[in-house]
Formats: structure tokens, sequence, C-alpha cells
């Protein structure tokens, strides 16, 4: 086993490279776990007796988020960014598999994402919950989850900020295995039959048909959330503006429609133009 930095390891498991994170108390995404993270991938890709790669916590959960106290400190180590994880983990050249156990939530469920395949123990939970603490996903999940579960399911998701069973994820294309007994085992017995499939490096961002049906029927949303549903499924000229676009998108409905002219919150501060107090704009 190859120590990577101070939180991450790699190995090789029956020719499955395994990145494993190790974080305690919670394996937050601290700038050591991206750094690893990146660097793992790297050396992974470069193995030639790793035919694919699995992402791997141990301890009692999988990313449950970012790291807290790195939030506007000076002082923190240039690393690579969440999103630059996720990207590097999409545009990998050999199947990225995620093993999902505890909670994958916020910025770690973005990665899982990111990730081409993702399989998870029976009491995992996954969610995006930063909606509770008044922000939306920053990392690109308002931009693939709608892509993988249908516009619907993820506004429930991103609204609520409720975590949803690994069951749910499962039915809604989410996670692709449930896996009972040893999580890592599983995920390396799926690794290797992806590969015995010959199956596609999947990309949730070059995904659109779920976004169809609902692009075609905005109307039948309620008035609030049609906002939500015009930009979720907005079309972009290439699968690589994707993530540049949706951190495009995420700063300007921060700045510009998080709060009325008045400064007042807005009822539903995830969607344009809904505060009573303003002329609503016509959504078709």
């Amino acid at each position: 086993m190859k120590k990577l930095s101070q939180s991450v390891f790699y190995d090789v498991n029956d020719g499955v490279g395994v990145l494993i994170s190790n974080n305690p108390p919670v394996n937050a995404m601290s700038y050591h776990v991206r750094q690893g993270l990146v660097d793992g991938l790297e050396l992974a890709q470069r193995d030639e007796n790793a035919q694919a790669v699995v992402l791997h916590c141990d301890g009692r959960t999988f990313f449950p988020g970012m790291d807290i106290t790195e939030f506007a400190n000076p002082n923190v180590p240039d690393a690579p960014t969440t999103t630059e994880v996720i990207e590097a983990f999409e545009g990998a050249s050999k199947p990225v598999i995620a093993a999902i156990h505890g909670t994958a939530l916020g910025g770690g469920f973005e990665t899982a994402l990111g990730c081409h395949y993702r399989v998870a123990a029976p009491s995992a939970k996954l969610g995006l919950p930063e909606v509770k603490l008044g922000i939306i996903p920053g990392a690109g999940g308002t931009v693939r989850l709608p892509r993988v579960m249908g516009v619907q399911k993820a506004l429930e998701v991103m609204t609520s900020g409720n975590p949803i069973s690994a069951v749910e994820a499962l039915a809604g294309g989410l996670v692709d295995e449930i896996v009972e007994g040893d999580l890592l085992s599983g995920a390396i017995a799926f690794a290797k039959k992806v590969v015995g499939e010959n199956r596609p490096l999947a990309k949730i961002r070059d995904s659109s048909e779920k976004l169809e049906d609902s692009r075609l029927r905005r109307r039948s949303f309620g008035r609030w959330k049609r906002p939500c549903v015009y930009l979720l499924t907005k079309p972009y000229e290439t699968s690589e503006s994707c993530s540049s676009s949706a951190r495009s998108v995420r700063r300007r409905e921060h700045n510009n429609i998080s709060f009325s002219p008045s400064g007042r919150p807005r009822k539903y501060p995830m969607c344009p133009r809904t505060h009573p107090s303003e002329k609503s704009r016509r959504w078709v």
C-alpha cells in the first residue's frame, strides 16, 4: 500500500486500483484528501496492473462534505478544488467506481456523481443538504443530479436538503448496485464486472435523456418550480462546458436572486423572481 498524503492511500487488489481515504473522524474532504485523490488517480491510470479504480473511505462514512475549518482560512495549502477532483474522476481513462457507505453528502455526494459508477451499502444515505445552510450545491450537483434522477426527484433532493436511502438511489438510477456484506470486496467485484463486460465510461454530464421530458412539460410544474426547471434543463453547447456553466449559473443566481432588491430574503432562495413583492416573470 502506497501513502499519497496524510490521509489517502493507494493499493491494487485483484487487478483493481483502490483509492482509500482515512481522514478521521468523518472523512471530510480536506485539502490533503483532495490532493491525495488527484495524485492517486494519476498513479492508477499509469498503473498497468489496475484495470479500474475504486474510491473507498475507511471508517464509518463516505465523504460527508467539505472540511468547514478550511472555509475562509488563508493558511490552507494549495490543493485541487472539489470541482477539479470531480472533473479528474469524470475524465479518467479507466472506470472509476465510488463505494458509498454511511453518508455521502454535499461535496462528497457530488464527488460520487463524478465517478462513472456507484455502489452502496444498504444503509447508505445520499443527499445535498446545502439548502439548510442557505446556500446551493457548488460542485456540479445541480447539473448532474437531474441528469441521472430526473428533474422532479432532483428538485426534491435539492430543495428539501433531506438525504435519500440507498434503495431510493438504486430505484432512481443514481446507484448501480447495492452491496450486501463487505463493501470494498463488492465494489472490486463490480469493477471487474464493468471491465469484463466492457462497459462504457458513463459520464452523467453527457446524459440528457431524463431532461427532455421535463423540458417539454415545464408548464406542468408549480409556478415557483418553473424557473428551476428552466435552469436545470438548460442545454449546453458541449459537455465540457457543463461544469463551468454550472459554476457560472450558481454565481449568477446566488448574487442576483438570493435576496430581493429590498434586501429581504426570498421565500424560495433557489429560484428567481418568486418574491410576492416583485413582478413575476412569465416562464413558459
